[in-house]
């Protein structure tokens, strides 16, 4: 008897969610990026005559967006960045912003949601990963020594580039060299590699990265990440930090259009220099390519645009900095 019950009850429920299917949609909204914490409500939304018929739940939830979109988004005087997406599946968790290789990845990060493997990354992603992840990407212990002496030396090359640099972005401490390795090949913002290296206590503006993927590899020494939300041109101010990461060697992280697109990087050390490999590349249906990244003046609250370049070569870099470590 207890057995015929629990089969009974079991297509009761069953029978009672299709007919609340049928009756209604269940609409998570957020604004920002597609993260959990940016969650602004959920709304069950009876569907409409018009959604007669559609069986696709993406399809069904663009026919509700215009809804949605009045409902929340517009009388809760949001800001929205640019247009609404609908993506089927719900967001619930967000992915690790940290990468580990898949024979590093142990049950209790597994567990705790740590980090994720380069095979959950993005399809541009893990090509990215594959060519900076592996162990002999790193620095060289006599290239490190020759570039922190060249850069805390008066009268050396990085030196003086860092002195006539101060200000590029309106603010003293936020200077960084940007050191290129091969040239653009039409996929990327700039070249699609890039070494950057960042002094004791320095940092890069608040700055996204032309709606394209990339993998952040440090080489040596530490830095920290700042997470953000958009930059929105007619918001003044800065934006919303969304969290941050400190970063050690060997570390990988990661980003995309949808995740972690904006950031400020900042080396916290206050008296070792922190070098790190950025790799970009656009998706496979971005058409657009747009050149730029665009970064937040916080002195003058508005948003400029920076087209990626290069102080040096990698070869050039390598040269000069030997150059002024001999004659120490």
């Amino acid at each position: 008897i207890i057995f015929a019950i629990l089969i009974v009850s079991s297509f009761l429920l069953l029978y009672l969610y299709n007919i609340l299917y049928l009756l209604f949609l269940l609409v998570r909204v957020g604004h920002g990026y597609m993260m959990s914490l940016n969650l602004l409500c959920e709304l069950v939304l009876p569907r409409l005559p018009e959604d007669k018929g559609v069986e696709d739940p993406a399809a069904q939830a663009r026919l509700n967006l215009a809804r949605v979109s009045a409902l929340y988004l517009t009388t809760k005087q949001v800001t929205v960045w640019e247009a609404p997406k609908v993506i089927q599946y719900p967001v619930l968790r967000d992915a690790s912003p940290v990468v580990v290789p898949a024979d590093k990845m142990t049950l209790e990060m597994l567990a705790n949601e740590d980090c994720i493997v380069p095979a959950m990354l993005p399809t541009e992603a893990q090509a990215l990963y594959g060519v900076i992840g592996g162990p002999m990407i790193t620095v060289k212990a006599e290239d490190a020594a020759a570039i922190e002496y060249s850069i805390k030396t008066p009268g050396c090359h990085l030196y003086d580039l860092l002195k006539k640099k101060k200000g590029d972005f309106g603010e003293p401490d936020m200077v960084y060299i940007r050191v290129t390795m091969g040239e653009n090949q039409g996929n990327s913002p700039g070249s699609p590699y890039v070494m950057e290296i960042w002094p004791p206590l320095m940092k890069s503006p608040v700055h996204n990265h032309a709606w394209a993927s990339a993998v952040i590899k440090v080489l040596y020494g530490e830095i920290t990440s700042r997470y953000f939300n958009p930059l929105a041109a007619d918001v003044p101010g800065k934006p919303e930090m969304i969290g941050h990461h400190c970063y050690g060697v060997g570390d990988v992280t990661w980003l995309t259009p949808e995740m972690y697109q904006t950031h400020q990087l900042f080396n916290h050390h206050p008296d070792k220099t922190c070098i790190t490999i950025q790799t970009y590349r656009y998706r496979e249906n971005d058409i657009s390519h747009y050149e730029f990244f665009d970064w937040l003046d916080g002195k003058n609250c508005r948003i400029e645009h920076f087209k990626p370049d290069s102080d040096y070569s990698y070869v050039d870099l390598l040269k000069f900095v030997h150059d002024d470590y001999s004659k120490r």
